[in-house]
């Protein structure tokens, strides 16, 4: 395959431009519309209670799964109800012709009523559309009725789950746009930098950009036919900006080696193909292998932003090893090369023994086992932290507390307290066996039971189905439908309330936003062992063919555990513990996001997987030229140092943006992963990989003959069938 990549560059590379470029003509006008039909997180773990009572609610209670969308008019210090007055009549103008959503005359009276009063006011909005509507009718809404900050002295807050997660979309875009805007440029600077070469910098830039708009266009396309969160487009361009840059550097790097040591632009092309290519090739399978391991969690969001970074991976290896070459062989030798001229081997041998590497492998080689000790005890203390690790889910929390759907939201809660917007609903469902008083009597049971709880406010509404056999009750906790509190509440109900139940024929399931985030989080707690599972045995099985060892797989495993486990042993003590507020002025939400460790260790080890192989398959072809595997390890560091190093730097500056203007789960994704890929370049690819090929020698490349008997015999029998004779 890779033979044949070398001739499509040599011989179609006109042909193989013009097409990449007729993709992204044809790519750029989708990927601006990639956010149109995306639809909010959906956290509903299917066979769980909260996914029962939510598809029961559908169909025994469908006007209670209507949208519950209202507008929050909050006066000023100072302000007049005559502005509280024109601000409810801007809510009216707003709505109008808006098709599903009216503001009613009795709603409307009573506010204008209450005006002269000079507090805040709640209008509810009627309507006749879903929750899954809601999100666009919440983002035209919005749009009509203008910021709060241009409201003189009334503040309008648009509030309800629809409302909530417009908001989230917003401030997800806005994002991604600044991260995109501050990112090219400073990744820029940092390329010119690396390459001394104004051209060779912006090649890894224009391919992300390529990446990341292909890959815009596709989701555009996939959301048409399916549902997809807005989480999707974050994700996509924080791997995108990350691992398009981290691939092509890879392949760059190794064409101007080529270029420095004598050989002609087709030449080095294909030496880096042969080499770095293969390695982005294996590297991209290995992290989108990894990726797809987390379908083992049956959770829709995360599948979403699983499969924005599949796309953009899968679109980014692709491009590295196709239109990157091409367009590096149309440059020519000179524009690729920039400041460094093509020297000899025997020179670049001499000056790479009086190189900073060569001092450095030297170093951490003479005493292999103190490296290995001293390395392997500050992993374990980075990642202790993660013994303590508690994770949450909800949306309000990923808002920054400046942005105005979040500011809303808590103002509201002053007004009618913070557990009236998320209720937990208890479905009370009768056996066939049991009479509408026996319904009835299970209702006062559970109405008194839930009033006694320290965590409830009070017993809202109740609502009857049309045959009279369930019933569904409202219990209004004390704290916010987000908070460990209301979560905790959900479960205590749900281990006390069917032994108060005992003797009625009636079952009781719980439900809500509090429910569904409980089950989303211990569905996600309960099955990473499986997707660990997963994740272990695949690097092992693709790194054992890569390689052609049994040892370095398992070396390489336990390598990436300690770099996993540093970055999130570092996200515990930021992100739940807080040790950098008071430094960065930010207060730290007391908790990971669910989906955070799974998406943080599916992507460092799938990167880990490029530097391990990048790095080994060095060693392996100094050592089998040499033999001698002190001199093999010597060598590849030198050669792959410098490329890694720069790598690992120009991924972690791409992180450091999304964390600089991401909202709360990007900055823990991007602090997580960049804390780990730091670890893992420099630590363990510069230190301990070195140091434990030194303590093991020739016993790292033991490989059984039978083995590769095996591997070989596909190959035979494709070679025979073909009538070729079989390569060696």
């Amino acid at each position: 395959m890779i033979s044949r990549l070398c001739d499509l560059v040599h011989h179609q590379r006109r042909t193989l431009l013009l097409v990449w470029l007729c993709l992204l003509v044809a790519a750029v006008p989708l990927s601006l519309h990639q956010t149109d039909h995306l639809s909010a997180g959906n956290y509903i773990i299917p066979g769980s209670q909260s996914a029962f009572v939510d598809a029961e609610m559908k169909r025994l209670f469908p006007d209670s799964k209507r949208a519950e969308l209202a507008v929050l008019v909050w006066p000023r210090k100072g302000a007049q109800h005559s502005a509280i007055e024109k601000g409810i009549e801007r809510v009216q103008l707003a709505i109008e012709g808006m098709p599903g959503i009216r503001l009613t005359k009795r709603v409307k009276e009573v506010a204008l009523f209450s005006a002269d009063l000079g507090e805040p006011i709640i209008l509810p909005l009627q309507a006749s559309i879903s929750e899954d509507q809601a999100q666009n009718v919440a983002e035209t809404l919005h749009r009509r009725i203008g910021s709060s900050a241009a409201s003189g002295e009334v503040e309008l807050h648009l509030l309800g789950e629809g409302a909530l997660w417009a908001g989230l979309d917003g401030a997800l875009k806005k994002e991604v746009s600044s991260a995109e805007d501050l990112g090219f440029p400073l990744l820029l600077v940092v390329l010119i930098v690396v390459f001394g070469s104004m051209i060779a910098a912006a090649l890894p830039i224009a391919l992300a950009a390529l990446a990341i708009t292909v890959s815009g266009a596709l989701i555009f396309l996939l959301s048409l036919v399916t549902e997809l969160s807005i989480f999707v487009t974050s994700t996509a361009s924080l791997f995108g900006l990350g691992v398009a840059i981290d691939y092509s550097l890879i392949i760059l790097t190794r064409v101007r080696q080529e270029i420095r040591s004598g050989h002609t632009m087709r030449d080095a092309i294909q030496i880096a193909l042969t080499t770095s290519g293969r390695t982005v090739i294996v590297s991209g399978l290995t992290v989108i292998a990894a990726l797809l391991g987390t379908l083992v969690m049956p959770n829709a969001t995360l599948h979403s932003m699983v499969l924005g970074a599949v796309l953009v991976v899968a679109v980014a290896v692709v491009a590295s090893v196709t239109v990157l070459p091409a367009v590096i062989a149309a440059l020519g030798p000179d524009r690729v090369s920039g400041r460094w001229s093509r020297v000899s081997p025997g020179r670049l041998r001499k000056v790479a023994r009086k190189g900073i590497w060569d001092r450095w492998i030297e170093m951490v080689t003479r005493r292999p086992l103190l490296v290995t000790a001293s390395v392997a005890a500050v992993l374990l203390v980075l990642a202790s932290p993660t013994l303590w690790m508690r994770t949450s889910t909800g949306a309000l929390r990923q808002l920054s507390a400046k942005n105005e759907t979040r500011i809303g939201f808590m103002e509201a809660e002053k007004v009618v307290g913070p557990g009236t917007l998320g209720p937990v609903m208890v479905l009370l469902s009768a056996r066939r066996t049991a009479s509408h008083a026996e319904l009835m009597q299970a209702l006062s049971r559970t109405r008194s039971f839930a009033r006694g709880l320290p965590d409830v406010h009070a017993t809202g509404s109740t609502y009857f189905s049309k045959d009279t056999q369930h019933a569904i009750l409202e219990v209004i906790p004390t704290v916010d439908a987000e908070s460990p509190a209301a979560k905790g509440l959900v479960q205590t109900m749900r281990t006390r309330l069917p032994l108060m139940l005992r003797g009625i024929p009636v079952s009781a399931t719980i439900g809500g936003t509090s429910a569904i985030q409980h089950d989303a989080e211990q569905q996600i707690f309960g099955s990473i062992w499986k997707f660990m599972a997963v994740l272990l045995a695949i690097s092992y099985v693709v790194l054992l063919v890569v390689l052609r060892s049994f040892v370095i797989p398992i070396k390489a495993i336990v390598m990436n555990l300690l770099s996993v486990g540093a970055g999130l042993g570092v996200l515990v003590a930021i992100f739940q513990w807080g040790i950098l507020d008071s430094l960065l002025h930010y207060r730290s939400p007391g908790s990971l996001d669910s989906l955070t460790p799974p998406i943080v260790i599916a992507f460092v080890f799938g990167l880990s997987m490029d530097y391990e192989i990048f790095l080994v398959t060095r060693i392996r072809e100094r050592w089998q030229v040499s033999g001698d595997p002190q001199r093999a390890v010597r060598e590849a560091l030198v050669a792959s140092a410098g490329a890694i190093s720069s790598a690992a730097l120009i991924l972690v500056c791409a992180l450091g943006v999304f964390v600089a203007v991401g909202g709360s789960s990007v900055k823990e994704i991007g602090v997580g992963i960049a804390v780990a890929i730091a670890v893992d370049a420099t630590l363990i690819r510069l230190a301990l990989v070195p140091a434990t090929m030194e303590i093991l020698g020739e016993w790292n490349w033991w490989w059984p003959a039978q083995i590769e008997a095996v591997l070989q015999a596909p190959r035979k029998w494709m070679a025979a069938r073909r009538g070729l004779k079989t390569p060696a």
